[in-house]
């Protein structure tokens, strides 16, 4: 036996220290879960940061490698009714799945099939069409229990919410779960997601009706959502295997070059009492998870050991999946040594979700290049796009410094998205900033996942002291209709020409405001835009240059004798809510968050007036855009500072008449951005409503997609809806930005008459709260979307 051999051997008994007597001596039922998630196409053998390992380089995990420790694994334990799990994202990231695509995975997973497995977002980057035949053929029990495809019939009977599997006599129930918002991350085409939590307390009753005990989730949700799924559904559930984030736990010293952001298994106890622990292996074929669960005659975790496996050089490769990969080493060779470009500097990738690095600073401008040489030349413009934004999830490795070859540019951006170019007002750009800020927690320090963006002809400065929603605290543009580019402040209701990638124009990643784009011009693809750049540039040396600043430390310091009163009025409890108020559905349809916001501002004004016996009030109806709630409102205790997120503007309300006309007017202008044919049409414009019924036909031209709308009455005695009469007068409700004519609504600021303004939007909502009691407002056909 080769000397890399046993010393594996001795990791693999050190890892598992329970094959032998110690196994023995545990208590309860064993189940040995052996894991692995987000391969992303690393068949062969990477750097330590997931990117081409290149020669010189040490060069780690690989496909043959994973293989062989899972066999080892499953032999080793075969007294602890092994399992083996894929957590998802098996798709996307290498040359091997932009040259073989879903073929080449079947075929790499098939050698040593898993007893299950779930989807991730990235099986959908080619679409549903490029999901189905990996479906079709791969041998291993595909589980997504979220996941509706009643309208898209070509995925019916490739997959099914859970099982049961057994293992001496033992019955374990295994459930799959996605992320609610993958139609965001990917192109999901007309596929349905649930809730996460939700959908599992379901299916989990189902399987304890069935006689299974054991409840194990495989879920490709990240593992903050991982830890609220346990919080949520903790009582039903006993491990999470997850995915999604590339989250490496370990507990004590880790085995390699990477940090972990959390013990392995992290445990999370239930309100019940009830024990759930969360797993997760990093990412790219770098480790392989092994966790030995006991379990007692109820099913409940009573002793649990083990830890990842680190895919080092000494880890033996499978001859089998080796001699799988020649065929197609060929093709991948000679295409992906070609060399394109070189750089003279490390380009990082760890810096970017927490501001500028020169990685994004070099996509972005390869992005804004692609489009110079496209631009007429004009007297006064050296371009006509001079701007570029981009998610950070486009950025997948660092690039370090040395010749740059195809597989290297693959690896980093690996999506082949078009760029596109359009225009967009600088209003919207700063709400696009203010999105990318939003999840940074300054206790923290943190982003969150592939949400922050990266500019080129853009410079801004953040202040995240802010309440989420006015974060953005300056930002420059650099002009387009000028003989010497120079930046200069932006201007809110200017048209700016950018570009992006199409993903993201298109609204991926809830950048929702990105998609009311107009004049839209598509590009080359991103990969592409890449090579050009770096042949023009000769060799990289990008750095960083000031178009992410934010705010020096020493304000935050400053506000420190501030911040105990800070404190003490945030956590001030101002209400409850028993339902979970929504915020995500609030630009495509009726969501409960915007039900409850509405009703508030009615109640603002209706709480103080006269009734007569013809009249009950003078105000009946509220229109909002879902612009005003930032963040969803989650079931519980509601603190001031709680409220201060979800609403942070401080509007004030303006009730004021208008004529049905001009209320069927704003209805139109609300939908009119949805785009038809997207998955999920969506408009930043969209209203939310109180005292209005509306029925909405998006498949009808624009200006005529409103088809019936129905007013609560004012002069009645019992408050019923009516239909809209175009020549009557009505008294509403609004925020004082839409009564000025903001976001679009000018037809409100050019009719409106008899303005009365009431309180701010923050105030209004605590008397609502304090008048209701807890919330328990859900969804009640206010709107409805014909299908």
């Amino acid at each position: 036996m080769a000397n890399n051999q046993v010393a594996f051997l001795i990791l693999i008994i050190a890892g598992i220290a329970s094959s032998g007597s110690e196994a023995a001596d545990k208590d309860g039922f064993p189940v040995a879960i052996i894991h692995i998630n987000d391969l992303h196409a690393r068949f062969e053998a990477t750097d330590t940061s997931g990117g081409t390992c290149d020669e010189g380089e040490t060069c780690i995990g690989g496909y043959p490698r994973t293989v062989y420790t899972i066999r080892r694994l499953l032999a080793e334990q075969a007294e602890l009714n092994p399992i083996y799990i894929n957590a998802g994202d098996s798709f996307q990231g290498t040359l091997w799945y932009n040259l073989g695509r879903w073929n080449v995975t079947q075929e790499m997973l098939n050698l040593l099939p898993a007893d299950a497995m779930t989807l991730g977002n990235h099986e959908f980057d080619n679409g549903v069409e490029g999901v189905v035949p990996f479906l079709e053929t791969i041998n291993t029990s595909m589980l997504v229990a979220n996941m509706d495809c009643a309208h898209e019939p070509t995925m019916d009977g490739l997959y099914k919410k859970s099982e049961i599997i057994e293992r001496n006599g033992r019955k374990i129930g295994l459930i799959g779960v996605i992320l609610e918002t993958t139609y965001e991350l990917a192109n999901t085409g007309k596929l349905i997601f649930r809730n996460e939590s939700d959908t599992i307390r379901e299916e989990a009753a189902l399987l304890k009706a069935q006689g299974a005990n054991i409840i194990i989730v495989i879920s490709h949700c990240g593992y903050d959502v991982d830890k609220d799924i346990a919080a949520n559904a903790g009582d039903v559930i006993d491990v999470i295997v997850g995915s999604h984030s590339h989250t490496f736990l370990y507990t004590g010293d880790p085995p390699g070059p990477h940090s972990p952001a959390g013990p392995y298994p992290t445990e999370v106890v239930h309100s019940t009492g009830h024990r759930v622990l969360i797993v997760q292996a990093s990412a790219y074929a770098r480790y392989v998870g092994n966790l030995v669960v006991y379990f007692d005659d109820n099913g409940d975790v009573v002793d649990f050991e083990g830890a990842p496996l680190y895919m080092g050089q000494d880890v033996p490769q499978d001859q089998d999946v080796l001699a799988a990969m020649v065929p197609w080493q060929v093709e991948i060779d000679k295409k992906g040594k070609e060399v394109i470009g070189s750089t003279k500097v490390d380009l990082t990738k760890d810096d970017c979700a927490q501001g500028e690095c020169n990685l994004g600073n070099f996509f972005c401008d390869a992005m804004v290049h692609s489009f110079v040489g496209m631009a007429p030349f004009e007297d006064k413009a050296w371009t006509n796009v001079s701007a570029g934004l981009m998610n950070i999830g486009g950025l997948r490795v660092p690039l370090t410094r040395g010749n740059l070859t195809y597989a290297h540019m693959v690896s980093m951006s690996p999506f082949e998205n078009t760029l596109v170019a359009y225009s967009l007002p600088g209003s919207k750009i700063v709400e696009a900033m203010e999105h990318a800020a939003s999840k940074v927690d300054l206790e923290q320090n943190t982003t969150g996942s592939y949400i922050n963006l990266q500019f080129s002809g853009i410079r801004v400065k953040y202040d995240y002291t802010k309440p989420v929603g006015s974060r953005v605290n300056s930002v420059s543009v650099r002009c387009a209709d000028c003989e010497v580019p120079k930046y200069e402040a932006l201007v809110s209701d200017k048209l700016y020409r950018l570009t992006s990638p199409d993903f993201l124009q298109q609204g991926g990643d809830g950048y929702t405001m990105l998609a009311e784009g107009t004049n839209i011009q598509r590009g080359i693809t991103d990969l592409d835009a890449l090579i050009s750049y770096s042949n023009h540039l000769g060799p990289i040396i990008h750095g960083l240059e000031g178009r992410i600043t934010v705010l020096n430390e020493k304000v935050l310091e400053a506000m420190l004798p501030w911040q105990d009163e800070l404190d003490s009025i945030s956590k001030q409890v101002v209400g409850q809510s028993r339902a979970y108020l929504q915020q995500s559905e609030c630009s495509k349809g009726e969501c409960n968050l915007g039900n409850f916001f509405t009703d508030a501002m009615v109640y603002a004004f209706i709480k103080d007036a006269a009734s007569t016996d013809e009249k009950w009030t003078n105000v009946t109806m509220a229109l909002t855009t879902q612009g005003t709630f930032r963040v969803p409102i989650p079931p519980g205790n509601i603190t001031y500072g709680q409220l201060v997120a979800v609403c942070p503007w401080q509007n004030r309300l303006v009730a004021l008449n208008l004529y049905g006309r001009h209320i069927l007017e704003i209805l139109e202008d609300g939908v009119a951005p949805m785009n038809v044919s997207s998955s999920s049409p969506r408009s930043s414009r969209f209203l939310q409503v109180s005292g209005l019924r509306v029925v909405i036909d998006l498949k009808a031209e624009v200006g005529q997609r409103i088809t019936s709308v129905r007013v609560r009455c004012s002069e009645c005695q019992v408050p019923e809806y009516r239909p809209l009469d175009m020549t009557k007068q009505y008294r509403l409700v609004v925020m004082s930005y839409l009564a000025d004519g903001k976001n679009g609504f000018s037809v409100i600021s050019e009719n409106a008459e008899d303005l009365e303004v009431g309180p701010t939007d923050l105030d209004a909502f605590m008397d609502y709260m304090d008048a209701v009691g807890p919330i328990t407002t859900g969804i009640e056909n206010r709107i409805q979307l014909l299908k």
